[in-house]
């Protein structure tokens, strides 16, 4: 993927997340601690989706920045041994499939 997945590493995520913003699109963050379930983002705009570290999540200060902040339901069944917390790239993937649905 590497070799043909264009990307870019910068040095200041707020000079992105302005230049984003600026050009149109929301931005989308995740917190376990959310109130607004991902299921419930709206779905009629373009969005930048920024994930936190699988630690501690987003800095405070990127939180701010952002026009929403969802988190991943767990799921209902009480007898489930659902975590708190989930791999970077697995909350990539439920979000970026919410998205879509």
């Amino acid at each position: 993927g590497l070799e043909s997945v264009p990307f870019a590493r910068e040095s200041s995520l707020r000079r992105v997340l302005e230049q984003a913003r600026a050009a149109g699109l929301w931005i989308l963050g995740t917190s376990e601690h959310a109130q607004t379930s991902v299921h419930d983002v709206p779905h009629d705009r373009s969005w930048l989706v920024v994930l936190g570290n699988e630690e501690r999540g987003l800095r405070w200060l990127t939180e701010e920045q952002c026009d929403v902040v969802c988190s991943i339901p767990r799921p209902a069944d009480a007898n489930s041994k659902a975590v708190d917390s989930l791999n970077v790239a697995v909350s990539a993937g439920i979000v970026l499939a919410a998205l879509r649905r």
